[in-house]
C-alpha cells in the first residue's frame, strides 16, 4: 500500500479520490506543522501540499521540502490555486511535480503520484502539469517502493481473477518496446488497458489514439503519414501525422482490423522500418513510436476470414492481452458499480435489489453500458445530494433503450 500525506486546510478536496482508489492510504494535517509531525510517525511515501491563498509562500514548504525517511527524502507534489507570480522557482528541484488550477482530477492525480514515486531513486525534474506542457512518466526501475499494479488497479477496476491476470500482464509489459495486441469486445476497456500500458513505461513522447474504422484511404494516409505543402490541392502547408507526433511515445490504433486493405502494407513497411514517409515528399524520418492496437476477440489468426493481412496481425501481436467481457466476470460488477458511485461521491447507496439486477443481466455493452446505466439509474432517482438518504435503484427498462421509451409513452398518456 502506498501512504501519501495529504496537508490541505479543505479535506474535501480529496474526499472524491480517496473513495475510488483501494491502493492508496491517505493522512491528513490542516497545517504544514501538523503535516511535518505526522511525517515524522505515518512515514508516508509521499507528501501532497495543497495550500491556497496567502499559504502560497515559498517559506511555508521549506520543512516538508527537507523531510526525510531513512536516506532519502520524500518526494513532494504541489497542488497550485493559481500561478506563483515568479515564485515557482523556490519549488524546483529534485523529486518534485506540480498540478495548478483546473488540471486537477483524479487521473492527473494518480499518475503523478505514481510517478513520483517511482522516480524518487533518481533524480528527477520538475513537471508542470498544465494545458500547455505534456505529462511524464519516469522510466520504472526494480528499485521503485510500489508495485505497479496498484496504479494499474487504480484504473482498470475488478476482482476477478481475469482482470487480476490482465492487470498483472500490463505491468509485465508495460516496461518493453514490443508492440501489444489488445483483444476483446466493445466497452470492455481496451484503450484503457492502451493508456495503462503507457503510462507505466516511461516513455517520454504523448499517448495518442486513432480509431482505424472512421479513416477513408485519403484521410487515413494524410493523418497517419503527414504531407508536405502542394502534395495535393488544400496542402497549403506541412502537417506532421500522427507517427510523428507519437515520437518516443506510443500510438495506439484502435480497432486496426478494420483498416482499408491497401494501407495495411504501408503500416507493414513502417513496422518493418521505424521510418515513415510524408505524402508529396521522398524523405525517410526516423520515428520511435511503440505500437498498441486493438480489434475485437473474433478476429480469425489464420487469416482466412479475416479483413486484416496475417502478417500484419502476427507483427501487431508480438505480445497479446485479452480482456474478458463482462459477463465472464460478474464478480466485478459489484466493484465497478462501486467504483463508479465513489467518483460521484455516492458510494454505498446501490440498493441490493438494484445489484442484483446488474449482477444477472448479460451486459452486451460490458462496462461502458454498465456506468450509462448506473448514470441513468443516478439521474432518475431524484438523490437529495445533501442528506444522501436515498438509495440508487435499478429497473429492468434501464438496461433497453425501447423499453425505457415505452415505458416514458405510457406515462405520457396517462396509461
Amino acid at each position: 500500500m502506498v501512504r501519501i500525506l495529504i496537508v490541505c486546510r479543505r479535506r474535501t478536496l480529496f474526499t472524491k479520490i480517496q473513495a475510488s482508489i483501494k491502493s492508496i492510504v491517505f493522512y491528513y494535517a490542516a497545517t504544514v506543522e501538523e503535516g511535518e509531525f505526522l511525517s515524522l510517525s505515518a512515514y508516508p511515501d509521499l507528501v501532497c501540499i495543497a495550500l491556497a491563498g496567502e499559504e502560497q509562500e515559498t517559506e511555508n514548504f521549506q520543512n516538508l521540502q527537507t523531510v526525510s525517511r531513512g536516506k532519502r527524502k520524500i518526494p513532494v507534489l504541489y497542488l497550485l490555486e493559481k500561478d506563483f507570480n515568479g515564485q515557482t522557482a523556490g519549488l524546483q528541484g529534485r523529486n518534485s511535480f506540480i498540478i495548478t488550477g483546473n488540471q486537477f482530477n483524479a487521473e492527473n492525480f494518480i499518475t503523478s503520484v505514481f510517478a513520483l514515486i517511482y522516480k524518487n531513486q533518481n533524480a528527477a525534474p520538475l513537471y508542470k502539469i498544465s494545458d500547455h506542457t505534456a505529462k511524464a512518466l519516469p522510466e520504472l526501475t526494480r528499485e521503485s517502493i510500489c508495485d505497479p499494479g496498484a496504479y494499474a488497479e487504480s484504473f482498470l477496476v475488478g476482482t476477478s481473477s481475469a482482470m487480476q491476470f490482465v492487470r498483472k500482464n500490463l505491468c509485465k509489459f508495460a516496461p518493453y518496446p514490443d508492440k501489444v495486441l489488445i483483444l476483446g469486445e466493445s466497452g470492455t476497456g481496451k484503450e484503457l488497458a492502451a493508456k495503462i500500458l503507457h503510462n507505466l513505461s516511461g516513455r517520454s513522447g504523448p499517448f495518442i489514439a486513432i480509431n482505424c474504422a472512421v479513416f477513408s484511404q485519403s484521410l487515413a494516409e494524410s493523418e497517419l503519414f503527414g504531407y508536405e505543402k502542394g502534395a495535393f490541392t488544400d496542402a497549403k502547408h506541412d502537417h506532421i501525422g500522427v507517427f510523428e507526433q507519437a515520437h518516443k511515445g506510443t500510438l495506439f490504433l484502435d480497432e486496426v482490423g478494420e483498416m482499408q486493405g491497401n494501407l495495411q502494407p504501408k503500416l507493414l513497411r513502417i513496422l518493418e522500418n521505424d521510418t515513415i514517409v510524408r505524402l508529396g515528399s521522398s524523405v525517410q524520418r526516423k520515428i520511435n513510436v511503440r505500437i498498441l492496437s486493438a480489434t475485437n476477440a473474433h478476429i480469425d489468426f489464420t487469416g482466412k476470414n479475416s479483413t486484416i493481412r496475417k502478417d500484419l496481425l502476427f507483427r501487431l501481436s508480438t505480445l497479446s492481452i485479452y480482456i474478458p467481457p463482462l459477463r465472464e466476470r460478474r464478480e466485478d460488477i459489484a466493484s465497478l458499480s462501486d467504483w463508479f458511485l465513489s467518483r460521484q461521491n455516492l458510494s454505498g447507496l446501490l440498493s441490493e435489489k438494484s445489484l442484483l439486477l446488474l449482477t444477472e443481466y448479460n451486459w452486451p455493452g460490458n462496462v461502458r453500458q454498465l456506468f450509462g446505466v448506473l448514470r441513468k439509474a443516478i439521474i432518475y432517482s431524484d438523490l437529495d445530494l445533501c442528506s444522501k438518504k436515498k438509495l440508487i435503484e435499478i429497473t429492468p427498462s434501464m438496461f433497453n433503450p425501447k423499453a425505457e421509451c415505452n415505458l416514458h409513452t405510457a406515462c405520457y398518456h396517462g396509461e
